[in-house]
């Protein structure tokens, strides 16, 4: 008979309100999953020749709303948000354009008096819907987690 009341006073002291337990992971929708940010990558270079300033490429499938970034790439590998102006005093600078209505990006330089240069470049699409005031532009492999970006 103790056996029992005792089991029946254990078995009613446990309940189902205890303590919560650690949050799960995130799922895979929301600003990290598949449903998140919509942004893409197009790498292009342009030819700057003597006497040239300004050229030109399109970037497909932009809207009125959505912006375009312009990175300068390095051969390391590394990026440089542009606009670009020289601290040296030398007067160089790069300069883009982005109309989002048309796609048309253009990419101004000081023109070209001797020799030709070309630059590697990577334009960042980001959809209207996606731009989030809390990413550092300035800083390319924040964008690119962020945006999940592909290299």
């Amino acid at each position: 008979m103790l056996a029992i009341v005792s089991g029946l006073i254990i078995f009613s002291s446990c309940g189902k309100d205890g303590a919560t337990g650690p949050a799960g992971a995130t799922g895979a929708t929301g600003a990290t999953g598949a449903s998140g940010p919509n942004a893409k990558v197009v790498d292009f270079s342009l030819t700057y020749n003597v006497g040239d300033s300004l050229k030109t490429t399109t970037i497909s499938g932009s809207s009125a709303n959505d912006i375009g970034l312009c990175y300068y790439k390095f051969s390391d590998g590394s990026y440089l948000l542009l606009p670009y102006y020289s601290a040296d005093g030398s007067g160089f600078y790069i300069i883009p354009y982005f109309n989002p209505t048309t796609g048309l990006m253009e990419v101004e330089t000081v023109a070209r008096v001797s020799t030709a240069a070309t630059f590697n470049l990577r334009a960042v699409l980001i959809k209207g819907t996606a731009k989030n005031p809390a990413v550092d532009y300035t800083n390319y492999n924040s964008v690119k987690a962020y945006y999940h970006l592909k290299d």
